[in-house]
């Protein structure tokens, strides 16, 4: 499986201008991972891996955006992130700094997701909230990934998807 970095290091210039071209085509999927969240003003969210900060646009007025992405291809075409050549972990923020962490369908580029979901808890505050919104194992859009995508695309696809190891993983890093 190819890393995250390795992966996006290659195609997330692509990734990025089919984006910015096409700013609506994952509405859904952006107000669907900030539905659980009761944001207020001054709230602070970490957007992990963050892309090239889509998230951002969709937030309510006075909400803190703080993005985390590791590859700057993503960065290169002007959207704004915290760590722009960072690795992916450790996160870059202090202990207990985010209201919310939001990480929206990134992960599954990562074989072993334990490091990501104990540094989550290490960066968010006490009563802090993790949203977690990904492909899950076994599903047409898994195989959909791995299949068509990974036939047809110049970088392949091979995902680690969300599942029983996952909610192991999340349940050993507390």
């Amino acid at each position: 499986m190819q890393s995250y970095s390795g992966l996006f290091d290659r195609c997330g210039s692509s990734y990025d201008i089919a984006m910015r071209r096409y700013p609506q085509a994952r509405l859904a999927e952006f107000r669907q991972i900030l539905e659980p969240l009761t944001i207020t003003p001054g709230m602070r969210i970490g957007d992990v891996p963050a892309g090239g900060g889509y998230l951002q646009a969709h937030l309510p007025p006075g909400a803190i955006w703080e993005g985390h992405e590791p590859c700057a291809s993503f960065t290169s075409h002007g959207a704004v992130s915290t760590t722009e050549n960072h690795p992916l972990l450790p996160l870059p923020w202090p202990d207990h700094a985010l209201d919310a962490v939001v990480s929206l369908a990134g992960i599954h580029h990562l074989e072993n997701k334990t490091g990501l979901f104990s540094e989550v808890g290490r960066v968010l505050k006490p009563a802090g909230i993790f949203v977690l919104s990904d492909v899950a194992e076994g599903t047409p859009v898994a195989r959909f990934l791995d299949g068509f995508v990974g036939d047809h695309n110049s970088t392949g696809h091979e995902g680690s998807f969300l599942g029983e190891r996952t909610l192991e993983e999340l349940h050993a890093t507390g």
